[in-house]
């Protein structure tokens, strides 16, 4: 009767092990954990441009720029929280795109061509890297140049 016993594989054979496949998985590995961690920071900053957008869109026909300021301000601020420490030792909800109207730099230029607005600022966000154990505070910024041209959709000539 042969022996059912089973050699470990030699390198080079299939089944083994190669650096290369070390390498690759250690690559996964860390790329997952990145993700991880910094995908919600960079989905937040993804749907805060997008919020910028649809303000530049609706100052296309509304001139009320501070109205405009306030709702986007409003709207920036229920995107997302973060839990942060209390001062009472706790923890509390934190607006993750905590940014007042005096925060935005909101410049309408409808003397150039073509007519613009440029919306600016900046927010900090907690960043925790678990596994690590690592706390810092991450500054994310959101600078956009929007065009305030009206769309002519007349007949074509």
């Amino acid at each position: 009767m042969a022996s059912s016993s089973r050699q470990p594989a030699r390198p080079g054979e299939r089944g083994a092990i190669t650096w290369v496949t070390a390498l690759l998985l250690a690559a996964m590995v860390s790329a997952g954990y990145l993700i991880y961690v910094w995908g919600p920071i960079w989905i937040v900053q993804y749907e805060a441009k997008q919020v910028v957008r649809d303000y530049g869109n609706r100052a296309i026909k509304d001139t009320r720029d501070d109205e405009l300021l306030q709702g986007m301000c409003r709207k920036l601020q229920s995107l997302d929280a973060d839990l942060v420490a209390a001062p009472d030792g706790g923890t509390e909800r934190r607006p993750a795109v905590d940014v007042q109207p005096q925060d935005v730099t909101w410049e309408r230029d409808m003397d150039s061509t073509p007519p613009t607005l440029h919306v600016l600022f900046s927010y900090e966000r907690p960043l925790h890297y678990p596994v690590l154990d690592l706390e810092r505070d991450v500054t994310m910024q959101v600078d956009l140049t929007l065009d305030l041209t009206r769309a002519d959709w007349g007949p074509a000539r």
